[in-house]
């Protein structure tokens, strides 16, 4: 029989820098500032969370490519709305 085994999760450390979708970045303390502490991340899911509730991203050009994928999906919905050019 195989034993599998995991590391056990650890938070990253407090200084490590993510991007912020409304521009510039933030530490991870500055995104845990005002979080209960019984509220923080205990797995990679709750980070994924927090990160998520502050609208923060690990990697800058994930990042990009979901703004720019989300601009288009909002485009695309609104398309049906926008004035049509008048042709006489």
């Amino acid at each position: 029989m195989t034993e599998i085994t995991t590391a056990a999760w650890t938070m990253p450390a407090l200084d490590t820098t993510y991007y912020l979708e409304s521009g510039g970045t933030a530490t991870l303390a500055m995104l845990l500032k005002d979080v209960p502490l019984d509220l923080y991340p205990t797995d990679a899911e709750g980070l994924e969370l927090l990160l998520t509730c502050r609208a923060a991203w690990e990697d800058r050009d994930e990042m990009m490519a979901a703004l720019a994928m989300r601009h288009s999906d909002e485009y695309m919905r609104n398309v049906g709305q926008e004035p049509a050019l008048q042709t006489a």
